[in-house]
């Protein structure tokens, strides 16, 4: 089903009226003139600076232009996430399934349906979560393992390639919400899985934790604020999304 649908390129950029586009699918596609000339530049860039990067950074799936992207196409900066992401990956997969199989059972953190574009939906119960009470490397490597399961299973290269998020706050106050749990999952899809987030939705959320947003939106970049979507107990927007 997911095959046959028409993919068009609104379902490749995300686009804002004053910062203009973003790429959001990478994988065996025909890419820009600007996107090939950073590329290019940034593997002289690497050459000169004596770094050498695995093949798959730089094969059909774009890992080096996620990473160009993701760090505003300063080279430096990408040279630097790249090298620390090569780290990560060494240290963090892969993920023994049998590691995390009691933390998927509790159900805080799953992947359950898909939005109207096909994109994969993963839901996170914060009340359950932190009621779990999990050590954060705990909680990164259910994460991890969460992701990577994404990765190879529910995506569609070249046509699908981000998820949607649900945070869900239901029954949790302002001070019951395990903030440093979200930041692990938060950093660790901002770090390591570049431009795999499509929209973030936050259910039923704390009066207190919306005022906050709306201060710390300010200072965050564009295309940041456009994906996060902080909502009370009205789902009209999420419905434009997902089918109810």
């Amino acid at each position: 089903e997911l095959k046959s649908m028409l993919f068009t390129k609104e379902d490749m950029f995300v686009t804002l009226e004053v910062k203009g586009s973003q790429r959001i699918v990478f994988t065996s596609v025909p890419l820009l003139p600007e996107e090939e000339d950073h590329m290019a530049k940034f593997r002289k860039f690497s050459a000169e600076k004596k770094v050498t990067f695995p093949s798959w950074v730089d094969d059909k799936n774009r890992v080096m232009l996620r990473f160009l992207q993701g760090n505003g196409f300063d080279y430096k900066k990408t040279l630097d996430s790249l090298q620390k992401h090569l780290e990560w990956r060494t240290t963090n997969l892969p993920v023994d399934p049998d590691e995390v199989e009691e933390e998927v059972n509790k159900g805080f953190l799953y992947f359950a349906g898909r939005d109207k574009r096909g994109r994969p939906v993963l839901h996170i119960q914060v009340k359950k979560l932190a009621d779990a009470n999990l050590a954060n490397e705990k909680l990164a490597k259910l994460a991890i393992y969460m992701l990577e399961f994404a990765l190879e299973n529910l995506f569609l290269p070249g046509k699908i390639e981000t998820i949607i998020v649900i945070i869900d706050m239901t029954g949790v106050g302002a001070l019951g919400i395990p903030i440093g749990s979200l930041q692990t999952i938060g950093q660790m899809l901002q770090n390591n899985y570049r431009a795999r987030l499509y929209k973030q939705y936050i259910l039923n959320t704390p009066f207190l934790i919306k005022g906050m947003w709306a201060v710390a939106k300010s200072f965050l970049e564009e295309f940041t604020v456009a994906k996060i979507n902080v909502l009370g107990g009205d789902f009209s927007e999420v419905y434009k999304q997902i089918d109810k």
